[in-house]
């Protein structure tokens, strides 16, 4: 399909639809960054549109496998009727791959950006749009909860950035069991809010690994100056950006590719949770909620609630 009506669609967007798109696209954001709707229709069409397609929900697979195979006649009522869902419920899963920047409409018809277009005419069989499952609204008075969890995950981050003795790394980067181990008896930590807090001051640039040690970063003072909310924040926005799951990566039944679609699964999930929707229930869900990434949503939940991204996670 012709993509130059994908950069025309772009080109009437407004400022709030195409933020939206490039939140969830961080690799439009890399220099040369777009600077204009042609630029940004091809940089959305390349291969990070797979990457992509891992976040949205089952019924928004469906619809794009029908499309895919519909091909010029992809309208919403022969999606629709190929996947036997309601218009309504169609035009929500349509709306999703608008949203992640991989599907446009021109003329009425449904296009695709080639390389999702490609992946989804090889797909096996046919699913169904079935609308979204039956979930509750997240449980209230858990504030306490949340303030807990931010409290636990500022303390362990200052005593492991005010340890008086430094940071033992492996040659090939990371701290060893044996140094977790030593870090978690002196400073009163477990392994998991090890794994996770190393990662996040890491990630958050107050620590780096020189040679064998870990120290101190020129961000830790004015980081450690801040306020308590403003100190929460980058180590919370930190999380959210990890590539990987901290604390599914000592589980040995999560392999390393899952654990590398933890940023997708953590978008997938927390996107849909912030209507009010209650997060457990969501995870439960994740066969429909983020069908491509639904193994690491337990680590998610978790973490999440390690972080103290939500009210009523754990």
């Amino acid at each position: 399909m012709d993509t130059g009506s994908f950069a025309e669609y772009l080109g009437r967007m407004d400022q709030a639809e195409l933020a939206d798109v490039v939140r969830v696209r961080p690799e439009v954001r890399v220099a040369p960054v777009p600077d204009g709707p042609e630029a940004l229709a091809e940089r959305l069409s390349d291969r990070g549109s797979l990457a992509a397609i891992r976040l949205v929900s089952r019924d928004a697979v469906a619809a794009g496998q029908a499309t895919a195979a519909l091909g010029a006649g992809a309208t919403v009522d022969s999606v629709a009727e190929l996947t036997g869902g309601g218009r309504e419920a169609v035009r929500a899963a349509l709306g999703e791959l608008r949203r992640v920047g991989v599907a446009w409409p021109d003329a009425g018809v449904v296009c695709l950006v080639p390389p999702v277009l490609e992946r989804w005419k090889r797909a096996k069989g046919r699913l169904e749009v079935t609308g979204p499952p039956a979930v509750g609204r997240g449980r209230g008075g858990a504030d306490g909860e949340v303030r807990s969890a931010v409290q636990h995950l500022l303390r362990s981050a200052y005593a492991l950035l005010d340890t008086s003795r430094p940071i033992v790394g492996l040659r090939e980067g990371g701290v060893g069991v044996k140094e977790r181990q030593r870090l978690g008896k002196e400073l009163v930590l477990g392994e998991d809010d090890l794994l996770l807090v190393l990662d996040l001051l890491f990630a958050a640039g107050l620590l780096e690994q020189a040679g064998m040690a870990f120290k101190v970063t020129a961000r830790y003072e004015p980081w450690r100056q801040a306020t308590p909310a403003r100190q929460w924040a980058e180590l919370a926005w930190a999380w959210f950006w990890l590539s990987h799951s901290p604390t599914a990566q000592r589980v040995t039944a999560v392999s390393k590719a899952e654990s590398s679609h933890a940023r997708a699964a953590r978008w997938a999930v927390l996107r849909a949770g912030r209507a009010g929707l209650s997060v457990e229930g969501v995870a439960a869900a994740a066969y429909w909620f983020c069908p491509a990434v639904h193994q690491g949503v337990g680590g998610v939940v978790r973490e999440a609630g390690m972080v103290g991204w939500w009210r009523g996670m754990r």
